[in-house]
């Protein structure tokens, strides 16, 4: 969901260019929003060899982004249906774990 407002929903800045304030804005939550979406997208597009993040999940994913810059949020966990998890807080992480395991008739 592509999120337009005519000021910062971080910091209230006024927005006269027509272009999403929070794309923007140079106040910090702004910045971190941004940050955390460019790494969302580095998970999703870079993460070899796990799967790329549906658009779907992107959009709920920056929905947390939002809360979490909102100071609504510390952090959010999500387990996605891929087997991976997402976290975002601090930083943004993706994690997978694989175990492999052969069963042994006797």
């Amino acid at each position: 969901m592509e999120r337009f407002t005519d000021s910062c929903p971080y910091c209230g800045q006024a927005n006269l260019s027509g272009e999403d304030a929070s794309k923007w804005c140079g106040c910090v939550r702004a910045k971190k929003y941004r940050k955390i979406l460019s790494a969302l997208q580095n998970q999703s597009e870079d993460a070899e060899p796990m799967p790329e993040i549906s658009a779907e999940v992107m959009a709920e994913l920056q929905e947390f982004a939002h809360l979490i810059c909102m100071r609504l949020a510390d952090g959010v966990t999500a387990k996605l249906s891929d087997g991976t998890t997402v976290s975002i807080g601090a930083k943004v992480s993706r994690t997978v774990r694989l175990k492999v395991e052969e069963k042994m008739d006797e």
